[in-house]
């Protein structure tokens, strides 16, 4: 698959790859606005007139006879579900504009937005860093998260890399944000160990679900066997320091496993995508980091997801 490198048209390319892949994934699953059975189970009680009949608790049935000697149909109650407000974070920082990471982050929110349409859920969508500052987090809030599919092309278009990933500012406003269940973040592993630290703790806290999913290039966790003499060169104000590339991978593997061991010890569930190639053979993962986000429940802890 052809990969554009302006970043315009591959976010383009990402939401229209998005959207077809959706399309087939989501077949025949659009929800009514009328909430009807809900998932979590709450009791047990006898049949009344008129109850679904595919509700029949069939065991409890069995032992429960009544003073005539008759048995008495029993039907599970479930807890309707109801509508949830959810968040979905994308990092656009200076990192995410390499290789093909930008279109991984905009075909990643993409689902998860397609998602939330099935579930008839409130969405609120931010770029980190925005066009209005880090300490300053521009959401966009929809109804309809189908309103907000198709802007996110644009939205990327004129927004500004920034060296800076954001995940502080979005610990800043979580307090403010009474209502919301859930946080999918869309990123790489660029920021900072204490950064991740920081957003767990203070959405557990406030009890909030967290899911991410992670853009890997794979140049960043195994170098291509000719370079692998090869030297970094990174330059500061007075000195120019020639790090060996092996040695600077080694130190960006070791970053990864810790972030991935915080998530794991925290129940935090997350993916990792390697290209856009992969992200479209794990739509259906990304649709499963998100359910688990809104539902409060963990569908899989930890979806590494290179097959």
């Amino acid at each position: 698959m052809h990969i554009p490198r302006d970043r315009c048209s591959l976010s383009h390319v990402a939401y229209k790859l998005a959207s077809a892949d959706a399309t087939l994934l989501f077949a025949g699953m659009s929800r009514s606005r009328r909430v009807g059975l809900g998932i979590e189970y709450v009791s047990t009680r006898e049949y009344s007139l008129g109850d679904d009949t595919r509700r029949i608790d069939w065991i409890t049935t069995a032992r429960s006879i009544d003073i005539s000697g008759d048995y008495k149909l029993m039907v599970k109650e479930f807890e309707e579900e109801q509508l949830v407000e959810t968040l979905i974070f994308l990092n656009i920082g200076y990192s995410m504009g390499f290789w093909d990471k930008l279109g991984v982050g905009v075909y990643s929110s993409s689902i998860a937005l397609f998602t939330a349409t099935t579930r008839n859920d409130r969405v609120s969508f931010t770029l980190s860093p925005s066009t209005v500052g880090e300490e300053n987090i521009e959401f966009i809030r929809s109804n309809d998260p189908r309103n907000l599919i198709a802007a996110i092309p644009s939205k990327v278009c004129s927004s500004k890399f920034s060296r800076r990933g954001g995940l502080r500012g979005l610990v800043k406003q979580l307090p403010r944000l009474r209502r919301l269940r859930g946080i999918l973040v869309i990123s790489d592993y660029s920021h900072e160990f204490s950064e991740f630290r920081e957003l767990v703790s203070v959405a557990k806290s406030l009890g909030k679900s967290i899911g991410v999913v992670f853009i890997v290039n794979r140049y960043e966790v195994s170098p291509p066997a000719e370079a692998a003499n090869s030297l970094i060169k990174i330059e500061g104000s007075e000195t120019v320091v020639e790090t060996p590339l092996l040695d600077y991978i080694e130190i960006l593997k070791r970053h990864i496993r810790d972030i991935r061991a915080l998530l794991s010890s925290s129940i935090v569930p997350f993916i990792e995508l390697y290209g856009l190639t992969h992200a479209r053979r794990q739509a259906h993962r990304i649709a499963m980091i998100y359910d688990s986000v809104r539902r409060k429940t963990v569908v899989a802890q930890y979806i590494r997801g290179k097959e």
